[in-house]
């Protein structure tokens, strides 16, 4: 990828006070094409919003809101392909879902793990496919200005003269070959109503302009409703969406009519306020904790651990914040800590085995609620699009996330975890040594299961560390016999030569977690563990590297000050 600036601020309509921020026309490479934007507000580290514009449009449309959300929000506002300064192949893909994969591969190469999308009308079909194919990207509301559920050919007066703006060859084609993607004879080829149920854990709003001459006021309404709007049926049924919808009396069609630009920016802030308002949080959650990051990696010996104060961090829409009971102490700790593993975030927290309860909730969350016992894994987030999420096998996911290791961890008094990858607990994992089963459990179990192990088979265990005692009492209550030895060298020519199978093991998936912690509840496993305080997990790496206890150790509260 390669990036350039242009520092000097864009200057649109005249204003009668200075502009709140400098908006910024960059320029990256994806994929080998151009694509431009506006920026303004990323120094703020405020919420994410990505504007799209219409058809025929460009980003020149959002100059002013991103002036104006650029004083509490980093607001880009992309070029489409095809458009105004950004590439335009005979070639290239023009359909929704390569619309929506452009705006992923942007945020992915600015380093932004997210964001709101606002969409002004062929945008906001793009921001409805964006929510469809990566809703893990999707931070809080996703807006469509306005959704188009029906448009006849007869009505696009008012976009073809827009399209005249285009001059040269390229914009004319990209324009044709997205209309012919979207539309023909009879009007729009697309429904994006019926899929609305696929957002259930999204919130949406729909807004409309009372004036806008090409789609009907009730084309905002009915989807909103749940409905589909006239002329378009549902193949068949499914939970309905209840959308929120707003009606602009003002409105009207175009970006440049009707104050559309007024509407948008309420809009758009309306939104970014409520991101940055934060997630709902249990009265007395104190402002800083105590937590251990990775200084610089080294031999756990010398003290590549630093402990001390740090921000209690806030959850992300659809994060829970967790108050730390205790957290496992797991080798791969010990492999981020040495630099084994290197970290792939500065200062990053490690830990990934965590009981604890909510004390927080994000916006988006719904599942969960203040004083639940849940616990937290090693795995944190996956594409869920990937070839290999689709097949049941997200611990392979290549853009999988881990705790500890990508995002901070569990050596602290507080921790944030997606709720799709928390794992609600039973009363009886109250006990803070149970946290060593998000893991050392997790793992040994999945491991257990691609041994394929008949019933009442016997199974060899080399090794007795954390997973290893874990799936011995496990593999007994089952009726199957154990034998453990220390692990020996290899023979190749009689341990794994003339066909012999040896199968290794990635992380887990959530479906590991979900059976084995159900299979610990129901046969009572009790994890060997040997407890430190939190301000001693040093000491509990280092005993782990020394071989100093066997079972598993857990770093337990409440913590020293």
């Amino acid at each position: 990828m390669s990036a350039d600036t242009d520092h000097r601020p864009l200057r649109g309509a005249p204003v009668e006070r200075p502009l709140p921020v400098a908006v910024l026309r960059r320029t990256i490479r994806l994929h080998g094409r151009e694509v431009t934007f506006l920026e303004a507000g990323a120094e703020r580290g405020g919420p994410v919003v990505a504007l799209l514009h219409g058809l025929a449009s460009s980003s020149a449309t959002w100059t002013r809101t991103v002036e104006l959300l650029g004083a509490h929000a980093h607001v880009i506002a992309p070029d489409l392909l095809g458009h105004s300064r950004s590439a335009k192949s005979p070639s290239g893909d023009y359909s929704l879902g390569a619309y929506a994969a452009g705006l992923r591969d942007l945020l992915v190469t600015l380093g932004l793990d997210g964001a709101t999308i606002v969409g002004h009308s062929f945008g906001g079909g793009v921001a409805m496919q964006f929510a469809y194919q990566f809703p893990e990207l999707v931070r809080l509301t996703r807006l469509l200005l306005p959704l188009v559920p029906a448009v006849s050919v007869s009505e696009l007066d008012g976009l073809m003269g827009a399209f005249t703006s285009f001059a040269d060859h390229g914009a004319r084609g990209a324009f044709a070959q997205t209309v012919r993607g979207t539309l023909n004879w009879s009007g729009q080829r697309l429904d994006g109503t019926e899929r609305l149920y696929l957002l259930r854990e999204i919130p949406v709003l729909l807004v409309g302009g009372a004036r806008d001459a090409i789609i009907p006021v009730a084309h905002t309404a009915r989807p909103a409703a749940g409905q589909p709007a006239r002329g378009l049926r549902r193949r068949r049924a499914r939970p309905a969406h209840r959308a929120a919808a707003a009606v602009r009396p003002g409105a009207g069609r175009l970006p440049r009519h009707h104050r559309a630009r007024t509407r948008r920016s309420a809009v758009a802030a309306t939104a970014a306020g409520r991101h940055a308002a934060g997630a709902g949080m249990t009265p007395g959650i104190p402002a800083g904790m105590n937590a251990w990051t990775v200084g610089e990696p080294g031999p756990i010996e010398t003290g590549p651990l630093v402990y001390g104060r740090r921000p209690v961090p806030r959850p992300g829409p659809d994060e829970l914040l967790l108050r730390v009971w205790a957290c496992g102490v797991c080798r791969t700790d010990l492999h981020v800590s040495e630099g084994d593993l290197p970290v792939h975030r500065a200062h990053v927290t490690p830990g990934h085995e965590v009981v604890g309860d909510v004390v927080g909730l994000g916006t988006d969350v719904a599942a969960f609620a203040p004083g639940d016992l849940v616990g937290m894994a090693w795995l944190r987030r996956t594409c869920g699009t990937c070839v290999y999420c689709l097949r049941g096998a997200e611990n392979l996911c290549p853009s999988s996330q881990y705790n500890g290791w990508d995002a901070d961890g569990d050596y602290a008094e507080y921790v944030t975890v997606p709720a799709a990858f928390a794992y609600r607990l039973p009363a009886a994992f109250a006990d803070p040594g149970m946290a060593v089963l998000l893991c050392a459990g997790i793992i040994g179990y999945r491991a257990l299961v691609r041994a394929g192990l008949p019933t009442g088979g016997r199974l060899g265990l080399y090794g007795f560390g954390g997973s290893a005692h874990l799936c011995a009492q496990l593999t007994l209550a089952q009726g199957a016999t154990v034998h453990v030895t220390d692990t020996p060298p290899l023979d190749y020519e009689h341990e794994l030569f003339y066909e012999k199978e040896i199968r290794s093991v990635t992380a887990n998936t959530r479906r590991d977690g979900v059976e084995f912690l159900d299979l610990a509840a129901r046969y009572g496993l009790r994890p060997t563990r040997h407890r430190y305080p939190l301000a001693g997990a040093q000491q509990a790496l280092q005993d782990l590297k020394a071989g100093r206890f066997d079972g598993a150790a857990v770093l337990v509260g409440p913590p020293e000050p």
